[in-house]
């Protein structure tokens, strides 16, 4: 755990945490609520050390408590966080029984629940509670990407705070200097805010085939020279073979980037455009009526939202492209 990125990035919220152990006015729940690489991760460890450090100055990053949280092996810290895209009522409840246990240390405790807008109605009622009967001890940190998406009684039982999101120009000059290519470094920026998760995307070698087989698909989409269900047959037998879902969202993600790209060329904001080296070696001019584009994007939008569900992916993008081809005529 690397806490330098998170107090460069969001030192009002660093600043936040540690007035509130300072003066002793931390509450018992947090809800850290921002985009993908905005360090809240990091925030809720951070938050930790400053629970559990004995030093003047917390916290000091050299006691056994913060190497423990550091190392992520500290015994009265628990993280959860979604399996298979899901938070399920076993996984809260098997929180709960560890949490119940006699703290090792001092009787403080800090649980992390990564991805709290995932969690399904009866995890989300255990939960609640669980929140209800926390000690003056106990402490949590929720952390979502979506805060529309957190039930209402989850929200009214902490604090909310707003991560703020990087100028996306900043990482991708990062990126750059670290070797990674701009088309990818556009692409990369798109999914993740952090430059330490972005150069872990940019090198690994499953996104990259990814990227590459939405980029057929897109100069297919754009010349029309081979329906992009063919495409996807030749090319995705891999594809469709990952076990995480992040690529498939991933891919999704990428297409809507690339409608948006159209959007913003058609209204001339070039330097906005992600796919900049791909349009701009096309002839001629790029021609698509709006409301095909919302209803493309509209599309993409409900297939990502699908992911969550135990569905047949290849099933899936077959019955996606089959809608764009409908809507592009």
């Amino acid at each position: 755990m690397n806490f330098s990125e998170f107090l460069e990035n969001q030192p009002q919220v660093a600043k936040l945490l540690n007035k509130s152990v300072d003066t002793n006015h931390l509450v018992n729940v947090y809800l850290f609520d921002g985009p993908s690489g905005t360090h809240k991760l990091e925030a809720a460890y951070y938050l930790s050390a400053l629970i559990f450090c004995q030093a003047q100055e917390k916290p000091c990053f050299n006691c056994a408590h913060c190497k423990r949280i550091l190392d992520r092996t500290h015994p009265s810290v628990f993280h959860l966080k979604a399996e298979k895209n899901m938070i399920t009522k076993p996984q809260v409840d098997a929180l709960i029984r560890e949490f119940s246990l006699t703290a090792l240390e001092e009787g403080k405790r800090v649980f992390i629940i990564e991805g709290i807008e995932k969690a399904n109605k009866s995890a989300s009622n255990s939960l609640l509670k669980f929140l209800e009967e926390l000690s003056a001890t106990d402490y949590g940190v929720l952390i979502t990407e979506n805060l529309s998406s957190v039930i209402e009684t989850i929200k009214s039982r902490g604090q909310i705070i707003t991560f703020k999101k990087a100028r996306e120009k900043d990482v991708i000059a990062l990126l750059t200097e670290e070797k990674v290519p701009e088309n990818i470094a556009k692409i990369v920026v798109k999914l993740t805010n952090s430059l330490e998760k972005g150069l872990d995307i940019a090198n690994d070698p499953d996104f990259l085939e990814t990227y590459d087989l939405a980029k057929k698909i897109i100069k297919n989409l754009l010349l029309g020279n081979e329906s992009p269900i063919i495409t996807i047959n030749l090319l995705g037998k891999k594809f469709f073979k990952l076990e995480d879902r992040k690529y498939h969202q991933y891919f999704l993600d990428m297409l809507v980037y690339f409608y948006n790209d159209i959007l913003m060329y058609q209204l001339g904001n070039i330097e906005d455009i992600v796919y900049f080296d791909l349009l701009n070696n096309i002839d001629g001019e790029i021609e698509m009526e709006y409301e095909k584009i919302i209803a493309n994007i509209e599309l993409l939008l409900e297939a990502k939202n699908k992911l969550n569900f135990n569905i047949n992916i290849d099933l899936m993008f077959f019955d996606l492209f089959l809608e764009m081809e409908k809507i592009n005529g």
